[in-house]
């Protein structure tokens, strides 16, 4: 393998392994922020339902406040609201946002287990509210910007390599007459001459041999 290959292939894995470390990193704190995100919208949601829950033992029209409540949750990005019979069967469901499509791998990396909140409805007979994280939309938006980043990454690894290996070719290509003459100078012609040219070192060397 030339030297002008090994440098730029030394050089690229320096840049692929310090993405991949920035990949990481990212990833790691786009896990946390979810996690925090979901646990802050989860708190949210209780205090909503806890504060429509003090006036619904007064209603006259239970079931029309709870379908009202359940729908303050429709689009929301981050819960899903459910009515629930006290047999366990869902009645009423919020509709959430669509979500962009992430792969099963990506969606493992940044799962967060959250708790399900249930919250007693205070009429008989209602059952809860059940309020369950999601995380799909923030994943989907994640999953995006994820490919947005590889792919500048990848532009600049490459645009990179591609410097480096001009400049690298650049700085010694004078190694090339220094070959040619050294064969001459082998075979009794002393009178073989380089170009004086190329970073300071092979310049020094160019003078030398020419010396």
């Amino acid at each position: 393998m030339s030297l002008r290959v090994r440098v730029v292939v030394a050089i690229a894995l320096v840049l692929l392994l310090g993405s991949m470390a920035g990949l990481a990193a990212a990833g790691w704190q786009a896990r946390s922020a979810l996690q925090e995100e979901l646990a802050a919208a989860l708190t949210g949601g209780r205090q909503t339902v806890a504060s429509a829950f003090e006036d619904l033992p007064r209603s006259d029209h239970p079931a029309r406040d709870l379908r009202q409540l359940v729908a303050t949750f429709d689009g929301n990005r981050h819960l899903n609201a459910a009515l629930v019979d006290t047999g366990g069967t869902a009645r009423l469901a919020s509709r959430p946002t669509p979500a962009t499509t992430a792969p099963a791998w990506f969606g493992e990396l940044l799962h967060t287990p959250a708790p399900i909140a249930r919250i007693a409805v205070p009429v008989a007979g209602y059952g809860e509210v059940v309020l369950t994280p999601v995380s799909a939309n923030d994943v989907g938006a994640l999953w995006t910007e994820f490919v947005d980043l590889a792919v500048v990454l990848a532009a600049s690894l490459t645009i990179g390599s591609a410097v480096v290996w001009l400049t690298v070719g650049g700085a010694l290509r004078p190694l090339a007459d220094f070959s040619a003459a050294f064969l001459r100078i082998g075979s009794g012609d002393y009178g073989a001459q380089v170009r004086e040219e190329g970073p300071a070192e092979l310049t020094r060397l160019g003078r030398g041999v020419n010396e």
